[in-house]
């Protein structure tokens, strides 16, 4: 019976219709390339459509971010948005030596930021990436970002919970 699922299953990922925004994220990871060409024998392979190197660097030219995302994820071994942030990149020292935090705190530097400034802005960045709203207070059911990782609707949801939990304390709860 679960054979017979699987093979069903099979056939259906193989008789799916291209859907670029779908498959072009799920292939690059897969095959872990972001060669328009070697995509396109992919995309004819897996789905039974031709299309051309420029259709896909075209798809990839209006999908900025996400194309920058999955060359991260690449070539930088980032990890993607399914898989779990290692929580040693918190550990005293390796967070500031992310390349991203570390393009932050040098840029920071080149404004003339005093060392405790930056400290503090690094230390914030790294309570929002572990969901800490107070030393040892965390946010339920917060997943670990890594810094390059976040998102707009990441900061959002810290922010709710920090107005949430002031809220909460005024009330006496």
């Amino acid at each position: 019976m679960q054979q017979c699922n699987q093979t069903t299953e099979l056939k259906r990922s193989e008789n799916m219709k291209y859907k670029p925004s779908r498959d072009l994220p799920e292939f690059v990871r897969e095959y872990k390339t972001l060669s328009p060409s070697k995509l396109a024998i992919i995309i004819l392979n897996k789905r039974n459509e031709k299309k051309t190197e420029e259709s896909i660097t075209m798809w990839f030219k209006r999908h900025r971010e996400l194309h920058e995302q999955l060359r991260k994820e690449i070539i930088q071994g980032l990890p993607s948005k399914k898989e779990k942030v290692d929580s040693s990149i918190f550990d005293k020292g390796s967070f500031e030596e992310l390349p991203s935090v570390k393009n932050w705190i040098k840029t920071l530097s080149n404004r003339n930021a005093k060392e405790s400034t930056i400290q503090h802005f690094v230390g914030l960045l790294k309570r929002v990436c572990r969901g800490e709203l107070q030393k040892s207070v965390f946010i339920d059911a917060w997943v670990l970002k890594h810094p390059d990782r976040l998102t707009l609707e990441d900061a959002k949801d810290f922010i709710f919970e920090v107005k949430n939990g002031d809220s909460d304390q005024g009330n006496g709860d």
